[in-house]
């Protein structure tokens, strides 16, 4: 059973990981879901304030996901920081998914597995950013046509990156943009110019 009452794992990949055997004595509920909105929020605060049948028994909330809209997170931060008694959480989420910061001191972070995003330059982003949208567009076009993973993967590199010191600077709506486009760019099935596009639009 985890020691802290909020543990925040970080992974490579949500799909293949699995939690430990159930430690006796514990109540386990496991919940997949792809993005983590407001009403899983609240279904989330509801579960923690039900108290586990038997009283020595601690109930452990597992959720994995691969995002976690803003709203979802600003409702998270009274439960996450003080839970009944009774609740334990673990949240899983891919490497590059970046929390709020008030969200995030609440948790404790356990260690990572490695992943290629912590391995790349960041002054592509820079001078993506500091380029006008029509200069980000014409430069997502020749990388797209190229197919330039390297320069996406330096472009979501100074995005989480960029994320972790600026998230006062954008609005709510662009912040959940531009957590969307961190978490998804370069991932399975993802739509690689579309989320670049949005990102030249937002930025």
């Amino acid at each position: 059973m985890m020691e802290h009452h909020a543990v925040l794992r970080k992974v490579a990949d949500i799909h293949s990981f699995e939690p430990s055997d159930n430690p006796e004595g514990v109540s386990r509920f496991v919940d997949r879901i792809s993005q983590f909105g407001i009403a899983d929020a609240r279904a989330l605060i509801a579960a923690a304030n039900r108290t586990p049948t038997g009283t020595d028994v601690v109930q452990e909330i597992i959720v994995i996901t691969g995002f976690i809209t803003v709203e979802a997170q600003q409702a998270l931060l009274k439960i996450i920081e003080e839970p009944p008694n009774t609740t334990r959480f673990l949240f899983v989420v891919p490497n590059s998914l970046q929390l709020l910061p008030t969200l995030l001191s609440r948790f404790a972070v356990a260690s990572t597995d490695s992943e290629q995003v912590g391995l790349c330059s960041i002054d592509s982003f820079q001078s993506f950013k500091e380029a006008s949208v029509g200069d980000r567009i014409a430069q997502i076009e020749v990388m797209s046509k190229n197919k330039d993973n390297d320069w996406q993967n330096n472009i979501k590199c100074g995005l989480i990156e960029h994320l972790n010191s600026s998230t006062g600077t954008y609005s709510k709506l662009q912040l959940e943009s531009l957590q969307y486009v961190a978490s998804t760019l370069l991932t399975r099935g993802a739509s690689n110019k579309m989320l670049l596009e949005e990102l030249a639009l937002t930025l």
